[in-house]
């Protein structure tokens, strides 16, 4: 069923807005599938929220892997991305809606989340060698002579 056939009253309980008749573009949910599918440019517009999301997380990994990523790096990235993005809608489902999650939505929630922490294990928690992270004092010598004229 599409969101302008189920009115969101508090009788129902039915927490999902009700869309403009006018309204064409097409909303995600976290069990959307066009997240899984394609090149983020086909199934996911580059310019919406979840567009930004998935490239700024995407970008991020990237960094804290260093150098140029390998085939199967980037392939993890991009799984990476898209599960966080499937994470973040029932996130924010949950905290606009102020309800738990129903059964079937925990169980989802449980896989990606487990799913995610065993994908950033294996690209690695740490930066890669060679690449140390700075030194809180050594940051904040740097910020004072910053701030120095």
């Amino acid at each position: 069923m599409s969101d302008q056939q189920i009115p969101a009253t508090p009788d129902n309980g039915d927490w999902r807005q009700v869309r403009r008749a006018d309204d064409k573009r097409k909303r995600l949910g976290a069990h959307s599938r066009a997240i899984d599918r394609g090149a983020i440019g086909q199934a996911i517009p580059g310019t919406s929220r979840e567009g930004r999301f998935i490239r700024t997380y995407e970008r991020l990994l990237t960094e804290h892997i260093g150098s140029q990523p390998s085939i199967a790096q980037r392939l993890m990235i991009t799984r990476c991305a898209r599960i966080a993005l499937h994470l973040e809608k029932l996130d924010e489902a949950v905290f606009k809606a102020g309800h738990a999650l129903t059964q079937h939505d925990f169980q989802h929630y449980c896989a990606w989340s487990n799913c995610l922490a065993r994908l950033l294990d294996k690209l690695g928690l740490e930066p890669p060698a060679g690449r140390q992270a700075p030194r809180l004092d050594d940051y904040i010598r740097s910020t004072r002579t910053e701030a120095r004229p």
